[in-house]
């Protein structure tokens, strides 16, 4: 697992900070964010990744976006309930707060221990 990197970190709090309440926490080796105690992102190295579900899945798709993959000794396990925010999200501030909202929306809506992990 990578760390966040603390300029992408800093450069996304603050955009979110003008939108909504957002806090931090470690998560994984990364950073989690936090919209009133409803986790919708995540920060792994340069990369962010928000919370889908599957109305919204099929819009990061068609945007390019991968989901959050990580390797263990058994092969890699991908993690389909986040996704990467598409680079040109990030330079839209309506598009963000967007985005965002739509993230932590999916992540209040998620089932009770709705993680989805598949191997590839």
């Amino acid at each position: 697992m990578s760390t966040a990197d603390p300029a992408t970190l800093e450069s996304l709090m603050d955009r979110l900070a003008a939108l909504m309440p957002v806090r931090t926490r470690g998560f994984f080796g990364g950073t989690a964010l936090v919209c009133d105690a409803t986790q919708f992102a995540m920060v792994m190295g340069t990369t962010v990744y928000f919370v889908v579900d599957d109305e919204t899945r099929s819009r990061y798709q068609a945007a390019g976006s991968e989901p959050f993959t990580y390797l263990t000794a058994r092969g890699p396990i991908t993690v389909g309930r986040y996704h990467a925010l598409p680079p040109q999200v990030l330079d839209d501030p309506d598009a963000l707060h967007a985005w965002a909202d739509r993230a932590v929306q999916s992540a209040r809506n998620a089932p009770a221990g709705g993680r989805r992990r598949t191997t590839r």
